[in-house]
């Protein structure tokens, strides 16, 4: 290993969060001192985090150019991916998996780039493939996941986001991937109210989420949606019996429901949101419509309004 003190000083600047005047000293140093490869990856992973793909390309390519390693490909792979250049990635993405073919993440990042060019069915083995390596390896599974409910595939797609769940139980990003997943209609449009069914397990999921992240009011978002949907049926979850007299009887569940229907826990639950996120137009627009739907036009038009104004 090649002692570099100059690049340990400079290194020290980017640290200290001098982050343009550390490119810089590097630049002069790469000028004067000559290139190397620490000192061109280094300039690649700065530039990445700058926010600068194209020139990091560049810098990766260099690399490549004196000293082709698995890391720099994929690298190289990442920045065209940043770029929008898919099937570039790809090639890169091959070449870092020729040198080094246990790397879940280029194989996982290899998947998107499949994904983005639609070979979903490579897209699918890619992420297989990383998960052949690491079965936990989440990026792999939350790509799958996104990819199965591209497919229309949401079964498939709730599996594998509660499978994340259960590996990072302390996750809001993974419990708000599940409620979302679980908000959206399936490709026919059903609406599934019965016990237990995808718009139960909607709220339940939302309101993890809205556990974990107590300050984010995008599980609110999630919640309200589902309930603004589902009040139009204006009942609650129903289940059905037969009584001892041979009949059959219908029982109302109401399941996750705070309220007696979804209507009246979309109002309770818009009222509390704008209360605690006032800035945010969603709640006042389903609050709207919920008034709407119980024939209150004077109150529906006045939260039309203020969601109009917070747009």
């Amino acid at each position: 290993m090649v002692i570099d003190p100059e690049l340990d000083a400079i290194d020290a600047r980017w640290d200290t969060g001098d982050r343009e005047g550390a490119l810089a000293a590097l630049d002069a140093l790469i000028e004067t001192g000559g290139e190397r490869v620490d000192r061109l990856r280094r300039r690649g992973v700065w530039l990445v985090a700058l926010g600068r793909h194209g020139d990091a390309l560049t810098a990766f390519r260099r690399v490549i150019a004196l000293e082709p390693s698995y890391v720099d490909h994929y690298d190289a792979g990442n920045a065209l991916l940043a770029l929008g250049r898919p099937d570039d990635a790809i090639a890169h993405y091959d070449a870092s998996l020729a040198l080094h073919a246990r790397h879940p993440e280029a194989h996982t990042n290899r998947g998107i780039a499949l994904f983005q060019s639609r070979r979903q069915d490579d897209a699918r083995a890619a992420f297989g493939a990383a998960l052949a390596i690491d079965r936990d390896f989440v990026p792999a599974l939350r790509c799958s996941a996104i990819l199965e409910r591209h497919l229309g595939r949401m079964d498939a797609s709730e599996t594998l986001l509660r499978r994340i769940t259960a590996l990072r139980p302390r996750d809001p990003g993974a419990a708000l991937d599940l409620a979302d997943c679980l908000a959206a209609l399936p490709p026919r449009g059903e609406l599934d109210i019965t016990p237990h069914g995808r718009t139960w397990r909607a709220i339940e999921a939302a309101r993890i989420a809205r556990e974990l992240a107590p300050e984010d009011p995008r599980p609110l978002r999630v919640e309200a949606r589902v309930l603004s949907r589902a009040m139009h049926v204006n009942v609650s979850f129903s289940t059905a019996r037969v009584r001892p007299d041979g009949t059959l009887g219908f029982d109302l569940e109401r399941g996750p429901l705070r309220a007696p229907s979804f209507s009246d826990e979309l109002v309770a639950l818009c009222e509390a949101a704008m209360a605690r996120f006032p800035s945010d137009p969603t709640f006042p627009q389903l609050l709207g419509d919920a008034h709407d739907l119980a024939g209150r036009a004077e109150d529906a038009k006045r939260m039309w309004q203020r969601a109009s104004e917070l747009e």
